[in-house]
């Protein structure tokens, strides 16, 4: 993420959005993974923006919803991943058969403000000047959370206290603290305190016996 900053002024949005200059997904593919058995997604560009990809539906069935964010790499062919035999996706051949969508992920600039909003400022605001908000097409569009379910027309509130959640695809998540927490698994493949488990259990691709971040009391 891109700051720009002044002495004495606040920290702006860089310039052309959230992405770094050099796409880190880019530089990782190309310093990091094992190029025999990863290849480069062509929707990953030196300079392009960071992207996630989801396919819309599961193995090519036209009935089944998928809608879930897949791993770009593998770690299979690494070194300390002897015996690990894991597939990358065949993201082109998905492309092929338009099964591909993408997200940029969401720039968090301002959202420890939105994460202080109160739940009756959220409602009230919604019910405020109904006329003029009907007027300008504006509608309001809310998803209810119900064990990682939304049911569309009713606040998004978190399954767990009842107040209304705000971050996340579909606003799931009721702090920034578990939104960070989720992102580290999901979008990086980094398994965490608040997201214990990694996202694939092979036996054979298990090589720590704790996640990969966690706190370090002694320091």
């Amino acid at each position: 993420m891109n700051l720009d900053s002044c002495s004495g002024c606040h920290a702006q949005p860089g310039i052309g959005g959230s992405s770094p200059r050099d796409n880190p997904q880019f530089t990782f593919f190309r310093d990091s993974v094992d190029n025999n058995t990863n290849k480069l997604p062509s929707f990953i560009t030196e300079k392009g923006p960071v992207r996630e990809a989801r396919f819309k539906l599961f193995r090519y069935d036209t009935t089944g919803r998928d809608g879930g964010v897949h791993d770009l790499f593998t770690i299979a062919g690494m070194k300390g991943a002897e015996g690990c035999s894991l597939y990358q996706p065949d993201f082109e051949k998905e492309l092929r058969l338009n099964n591909v969508i993408f997200r940029i992920p969401t720039p968090v600039f301002g959202a420890g403000l939105i994460e202080q909003i109160p739940d009756t400022a959220i409602l009230e605001n919604i019910n405020a000047n109904q006329d003029q908000k009907k007027a300008l097409g504006i509608k309001k569009k809310l998803n209810f959370v119900i064990a990682a379910n939304t049911i569309t027309g009713l606040p998004n509130k978190n399954g767990n206290d009842g107040t209304i959640a705000r971050f996340g695809w579909k606003a799931q998540n009721k702090s920034l603290l578990i939104f960070s927490g989720e992102a580290y698994n999901v979008e990086m493949g980094i398994s965490n305190e608040l997201f214990q488990t990694e996202r694939e259990e092979d036996k054979n691709c298990q090589f720590k016996t704790t996640p990969n971040d966690t706190t370090d009391p002694s320091t």
